[in-house]
């Protein structure tokens, strides 16, 4: 299968850890469209989809992965808050874990939500001058694009334990927009990404690709009152 990765090159090799990052576009108050992309060779063998209008999040990945969503439905319908994922098969090849986190303070007002919307282009720099204040600033951040919504995106230097599920050392990769916590409170995105550190490279290109496939739309949101 092809898939379009060439929005997201920046973040391949950030999850590496070769560095560089994304260019910014022009922000807007709604989801931007797509920027133009690329076309490469992702995973080879077949592909599942995953699709949630009440998230408002679509994405392609390898049929072998996992699927972690089995209360992500219902907890945002409820909270205002969702957290899924995929994940590869365990093992020797283990190629990496991605994971969602949706935040709507609309939902939890038992309002509809409102929807995704890009970060500013300052927002890194604006988040590296935060981290640094908090001597916490162990990553590189950055700008990146994940289904034409610009995102910070921070690589953290230092390898982790353990992502949400497997063992070893793990790169990651952190991508996330703003607006949450802030009126007209737009729908808050962070995605994680976790690749095993020993393969880095080939494995940061099939999270790229999977990336590559995320689209997003005003989530339904599934409230009280829909």
């Amino acid at each position: 299968m092809r898939l379009g990765i060439g929005i997201l090159a920046a973040a391949a090799l950030l999850l590496a850890g070769c560095g560089g990052s994304a260019s910014a576009a022009s922000s807007g108050s709604k989801s931007p469209s797509p920027r133009p992309t690329t076309t490469a060779v992702a995973w080879s063998g077949p592909s599942k989809q995953f699709r949630s209008s009440q998230l408002g999040i679509a994405f392609s990945y390898p049929a072998s992965w996992k699927l972690r969503a089995s209360d992500a439905a219902s907890t945002f319908a409820t909270y205002g808050m969702a957290d899924f994922g995929v994940e590869s098969p365990t093992g020797a090849r283990r190629q990496g874990v991605l994971t969602f986190q949706v935040e709507s303070r609309q939902i939890y007002a038992h309002q509809p939500p409102r929807p995704y919307i890009s970060v500013a282009p300052d927002a890194a720099r604006k988040n590296k001058h935060l981290a640094q204040l908090t001597k916490t600033d162990d990553s590189v951040w950055g700008l990146a694009y994940v289904g034409g919504l610009r995102l910070v995106t921070a690589k953290h230097i230092k390898d982790v334990s353990s992502p949400t599920a497997g063992t070893g050392r793990w790169r990651q990769q952190t991508f996330f927009s703003g607006g949450s916590s802030e009126e007209p409170y737009a729908t808050g995105l962070t995605i994680d990404a976790y690749v095993p550190a020993t393969r880095a490279r080939s494995a940061a290109a099939t999270i790229a690709a999977i990336l590559s496939t995320v689209r997003f739309s005003t989530p339904t949101g599934g409230w009280q009152g829909s």
